[in-house]
């Protein structure tokens, strides 16, 4: 039997999506109760009932897009071979992905309208984005230990280049940049890749 106060049927999954399309289209403090009752198909007892309130359901969208975001980012690092390559998939991976009809532009994490007077929502988008930017670190510190970079380059600051890119075309595609624009950019990029000397 369903708790009290939730409908017949309701999909958790599914209401979870609906509420992550609603937060990152429109930010936190802009997306109301009304809005997620509405886009959900329940009503305030249902919603409270099954999330808690706003802001621990707005916690929990942004842990299901960084999981759903990192899995991608792990999965194409895992792939075999040199480090430039993996980055480069990266990338272009990111800029189809900022540009996919029918989805919000841009990247939730890195994009949503940022919730004021909640200092934790705060720290929480910016422990995420820390996350994803260690993640980068950690993969120019092994084309470092692989050779893949040469000796005078740091691979910090090389990571931090290339986070710095998927800010912008995070940022750019929110502004309208289509698929190939985001593209061009990814490739570009790469051509900073320094060469072994």
């Amino acid at each position: 039997m369903a708790p009290l106060g939730r409908p017949r049927g309701f999909d958790r999954t599914v209401a979870l999506d609906l509420a992550l399309q609603a937060f990152w289209e429109q930010g936190f403090e802009s997306t109301s109760i009304a809005e997620l009752t509405r886009r959900l198909g329940i009503g305030p007892p249902s919603l409270y009932a099954a999330f808690g309130d706003k802001r621990a359901l707005f916690l929990e969208v942004l842990d299901l897009y960084y999981d759903r975001f990192v899995q991608f980012l792990d999965q194409t690092l895992a792939v075999p071979g040199a480090r430039r390559d993996a980055i480069a998939a990266v990338l272009l991976g990111i800029a189809r992905f900022y540009s996919t009809p029918g989805v919000p532009r841009g990247c939730m994490v890195n994009t949503v309208a940022a919730p004021t007077g909640e200092p934790a929502l705060l720290a929480r988008l910016a422990e995420l984005r820390s996350s994803v930017q260690e993640r980068l670190r950690r993969e120019m510190r092994a084309a470092a230990d692989a050779g893949e970079l040469p000796r005078d380059v740091e691979p910090d600051a090389l990571a931090a280049v290339l986070w710095t890119t998927v800010l912008g075309m995070s940022m750019r595609s929110r502004d309208g940049a289509d698929r190939a624009e985001l593209e061009s950019t990814a490739r570009s990029i790469m051509t900073i890749w320094p060469p072994i000397r």
